[in-house]
C-alpha cells in the first residue's frame, strides 16, 4: 500500500512504485499491432524455421520465442483465415513447456502456403 503525510513529497520506493506500472504499460503499448503484412508473416516463419533447425546445446528458449512470435503475426494477418486461424495455436504451443515438430508443421502449413516456403518477398 503506498501512503505519506499530507504535504509531503514521496520517497523514492514510493516514486519506483508508482512509475513501474506506467512504464509496463508504455512498453506494451508500443508493441507489434495492427495488421501484419505479407513480409512480416514470411519474415517470422523464415525466422521459426531457421531458429528450429539450428542447433541448441544449452537452450532451446528462442525455438519457443519464435514460434510465440510466430503466432502472433499470423494472428494479425488479414489476408487469410487459415493462417489467422493458425495465430493462436501457435502461441498456445509456444507458451508450452515442449510441442511436437509434426504439430507445429501441420498447423504452420497455411503459412508455409501463404509464403509460397521462401519465395515471398
Amino acid at each position: 500500500m503506498l501512503s505519506h503525510r499530507k504535504g509531503s513529497r514521496p520517497g523514492p520506493k514510493a516514486r519506483m512504485t508508482l512509475v513501474g506500472p506506467a512504464l509496463a504499460i508504455v512498453i506494451t503499448a508500443c508493441g507489434p499491432s495492427g495488421p501484419a503484412t505479407r513480409g512480416e508473416l514470411c519474415e517470422a516463419y523464415r525466422s521459426y524455421e531457421s531458429t528450429a533447425s539450428a542447433w541448441h546445446p544449452f537452450s532451446n528458449s528462442g525455438v519457443f520465442r519464435a514460434l510465440r512470435n510466430l503466432g502472433d503475426v499470423a494472428s494479425r494477418y488479414q489476408d487469410s483465415g487459415s493462417v489467422r486461424a493458425a495465430g493462436p495455436e501457435l502461441k498456445r504451443l509456444g507458451s508450452g513447456q515442449s510441442f511436437s515438430i509434426m504439430e507445429v508443421e501441420f498447423t504452420a502449413a497455411p503459412i508455409a502456403a501463404e509464403c509460397r516456403l521462401g519465395t515471398a518477398p
